[in-house]
């Protein structure tokens, strides 16, 4: 860990003592703001649970249902306050897909995989660096679905993270109303995650990192409805949260085929332990017959056998996920595409959200003296997860791996702040604090966005974004006629565009040796795996026709599929144009 981030923490832990020691002082001081946040907690919860006489017809609607819309200056407010936040969240959404047409390389192995199942009922087989690519079965099957009923465009495709992220909206929303008493802190933590560009970018790309962060907020949710269930001895819904909870982790473990799910699974092997020992005693099974009377007795015995039982579990549980291999790949693994030194963990989090960090460790230390158990397991949670992240290995330290982790981080974060309101006693002083805080938290959010951030929604030095459709639509009006070859790892980008390509362009003979190639006996040629299109190899071919030729040239890979003799070849022989990093080839 750098200096910067050692000295931050160590500031940061000496400011929580601080305070701590400075409510142990004045002890009424530190009851009553206990007191006053807890009261005001009670009230707003009973205010949204009083009786619906005075319910305006948007709160009964299946969307807007929680939300519920009073008389009351105040809740009326808050609540015109969030729908508008709700209606900018779907609404900049909508306008990225309808604006951006840009998409990025690993995009295209989901696109395609999903595409293939719906065609043949299985998926594509893709390779990069002689290892099969399929890194979350359920993202391919369901970009797959939507474009089967939506069509297949990139569009279509665009459609799935846009919905997986207005679901974790929801979700986050749900979470910190239990969390967060004041309502205008619940409205701050929507506005920064509505205009953030990391949560804008994971909302927009076609991969598993925004179901990640869908199963954190998920497992959270579930969290706190199975916990509620046990507590009112509802065994039916109990057992039911508690099946999807099983659910979540059979999807997540045996269809992400990423480093990522091992995240997702610790969070929920922490939730199951917290459930095992402090809350499924307080479910009494009713039926006295011989089966749940044994039930009954595994869920009541005392908490030595239980500390017993959790010994043996995470001694099994080391050895099937072999935790030691976890670990030193976690501390010692490497990445061929990471990011850059500006964009690791320090810097992202020291530096680029320094307006949040102070506020995340405060809300961590004052965990510890957190009256309500979801509220200290959120933060416990949240602080695992951020102490994994940043101990990892530089290597391993990419912003698109920790994008699903910063709806918890701001919201904790933002948490402490709603807690440090209540330090003043003057609603002036409150007011103004509430609006500082607003304004140095959004203006963090937008320092935060890359210089070409609007014109390709990527990470810099991560995750680049190529707009194709001005490339295909010159293609489609002038080369329609055209013998058409593409160089480049996806010659199947074409088909999205309506151009179908006669040829693969192909002189690096080490790139055939990979397994997207096969060779068809037949025909005597290299073909593609996933569409079966033949493989020029010879230049030969391509200078002894008399066809009229258009050959699609990928700047950035081209290197990996033409050499510089044929590339020159084309550069001297052949008119083109330039589509930002695209090249357009014709006689």
């Amino acid at each position: 860990m750098s200096n910067i981030s050692t000295l931050y923490i160590i500031l940061t832990v000496l400011m929580g003592v601080l305070t701590y020691h400075l409510f142990k002082i004045n002890l009424d001081v530190f009851h009553n703001t206990n007191d006053q946040y807890y009261t005001e907690k009670v009230k707003t919860e009973t205010c949204c649970n009083e009786l619906e006489t005075n319910t305006t017809k948007i709160s009964r609607t299946p969307f807007f249902k929680p939300i519920k819309v009073r008389v009351d200056n105040e809740i009326w407010q808050y609540s015109v306050a969030l729908i508008l936040i709700t209606i900018l969240f779907v609404s900049v959404k909508t306008l990225m897909i309808l604006v951006y047409n840009g998409s990025y390389v690993d995009e295209y192995f989901h696109i395609f995989s999903g595409i293939s199942f719906f065609e043949t009922g299985k998926f594509a087989q893709f390779y990069i660096f002689q290892e099969e690519y399929l890194r979350g079965e359920y993202v391919s099957f369901l970009v797959g679905l939507y474009m089967k009923v939506f069509g297949k465009t990139i569009f279509a495709a665009k459609l799935l993270p846009m919905s997986v992220g207005i679901v974790n909206y929801f979700l986050l929303y749900y979470i910190a109303e239990k969390i967060i008493p004041r309502k205008e802190f619940v409205l701050l933590l929507l506005l920064v995650y509505t205009t953030n560009p990391w949560i804008l970018f994971n909302h927009f790309y076609i991969r598993m990192y925004v179901f990640y962060e869908m199963f954190l907020l998920l497992s959270l949710f579930l969290f706190y409805k199975l916990t509620s269930e046990l507590k009112i001895n509802n065994v039916f819904m109990a057992i039911f949260y508690f099946i999807l909870m099983i659910a979540l982790n059979w999807i997540n473990y045996f269809y992400s085929n990423d480093s990522g799910k091992y995240l997702i699974l610790l969070v929920n092997g922490l939730i199951f332990l917290y459930v095992f020992l402090f809350e499924i005693h307080k479910l009494e099974l009713e039926n006295k017959s011989g089966l749940f009377q044994l039930i009954n007795k595994c869920i009541h015995i005392d908490t030595r056998k239980k500390l017993l039982i959790v010994f043996i579990a995470l001694i099994f549980f080391s050895i099937i996920f072999d935790i030691q291999e976890k670990i030193n790949f976690l501390i010692n693994g490497d990445l061929l595409y990471t990011s850059s030194e500006d964009n690791k963990y320090n810097t992202f989090f020291f530096i680029k959200n320094l307006v949040f960090v102070p506020f995340f460790f405060l809300s961590l230390i004052s965990s510890l003296f957190m009256k309500d158990s979801y509220q200290k397991m959120v933060h416990f949670i949240g602080g695992i997860l951020f102490t994994i992240h940043i101990s990892s290995s530089l290597d391993l330290q990419i912003i698109r791996g920790v994008v699903y982790f910063l709806p918890l981080f701001y919201l904790i974060s933002i948490y402490s702040a709603s807690k440090a309101i209540y330090l003043f006693n003057n609603t002036y002083f409150k007011k103004r604090f509430f609006i500082c805080i607003s304004l140095l938290m959004l203006l963090s959010n937008f320092a935060n966005y890359p210089a070409d951030f609007f014109e390709k929604p990527g990470v810099p030095s991560e995750v680049h974004y190529i707009d194709y459709a001005n490339t295909y639509a010159c293609i489609n009006e002038y080369f329609e006629d055209y013998l058409i070859i593409e160089s480049s790892p996806f010659p199947h980008i074409s088909y999205l565009y309506n151009v179908s390509p006669d040829f693969v362009l192909i002189t690096q003979t080490e790139t055939l040796k990979q397994e997207s190639y096969y060779f068809d006996e037949n025909d005597l040629t290299y073909k593609t795996i996933y569409r079966n299109i033949p493989v020029i190899t010879d230049l030969s071919k391509i200078k002894n026709s008399n066809e009229k030729i258009c050959i699609i040239v990928r700047e950035p890979s081209k290197d990996q599929y033409i050499d510089q003799k044929t590339y020159n070849y084309l550069r001297n022989q052949y008119s083109y144009k330039m589509y930002k990093n695209m090249l357009i080839f014709f006689n």
